[in-house]
């Protein structure tokens, strides 16, 4: 039971990991594009603050829109976005049409029919991959809703800070192993010194312990 408790956690510890690192650097990839597509370019910055603007304000005008007067329900903005959807699903098929409605007639035409159609596929591929991303978004948004955005906002934060703090680690390690070898370093080479001058220290005491020998020995014979 703690073996599997042991490998819950080590599994569990490598998954966060992973997605602190995919965090962190999808975070920042996505902040070092909009700062250089966005900020740095201004033509496109404009383009995408009239284009915000004009979501914000059709958003507005769908919610405003939608009233209740004298006990009845009005939805005149869901009817104009259904309208305005409706439409915009009109015109692209009408494009498609259009565009594959071109018939050659006889074989030196042919090449154009082969473009057109591939236009025609282009458009309609592009259509259902539209359609499917409104969706996803659709659904993103009520999974949002449903956990709420706090509590993500929490988990993407958390991920992101260790993930800050595992790339520090992974960028400040080498440095701390030259340290942590610098400092190894330098007590061999004190414990060098150190013997070094133990040694001398008992060459010297051997040295004065032979001259004192002799010494003793030359007195000996003085007296004798």
């Amino acid at each position: 039971m703690i073996t599997k408790i042991k490998n819950f956690a080590f599994y569990l510890k490598n998954k966060i990991s992973d997605a602190s690192t995919f965090t962190f650097e999808k975070i920042n990839s996505f902040c070092f594009w909009l700062f250089k597509s966005l900020i740095l370019n201004y033509a496109n910055f404009a383009i995408g603050l009239v284009i915000l603007l004009i979501f914000v304000f059709y958003q507005g005008l769908v919610s405003v829109l939608n009233f209740e007067a004298f006990g009845k329900e009005f939805t005149i903005g869901t009817d104009l976005n259904n309208l305005i959807v409706s439409g915009f699903e009109k015109f692209w098929n009408f494009m498609i049409t259009f565009v594959k409605s071109y018939s050659p007639s006889s074989f030196i035409g042919f090449a154009f029919e082969l473009i057109t159609e591939g236009i025609a596929i282009c458009l309609f591929v592009l259509g259902h991959l539209i359609s499917f991303s409104i969706v996803a978004i659709k659904y993103l948004w009520k999974i949002i809703i449903t956990f709420g955005i706090y509590n993500i906002a929490v988990v993407i934060s958390w991920l992101y800070v260790i993930g800050f703090y595992k790339f520090l680690f992974i960028k400040a390690s080498p440095y701390f192993q030259m340290l942590v070898n610098g400092q190894k370093s330098i007590f061999k080479l004190v414990k060098k010194e150190k013997k070094l001058i133990e040694e001398t220290l008992n060459a010297d005491e051997d040295s004065e312990n032979k001259k004192d020998d002799s010494e003793s020995e030359d007195d000996s014979k003085n007296t004798k």
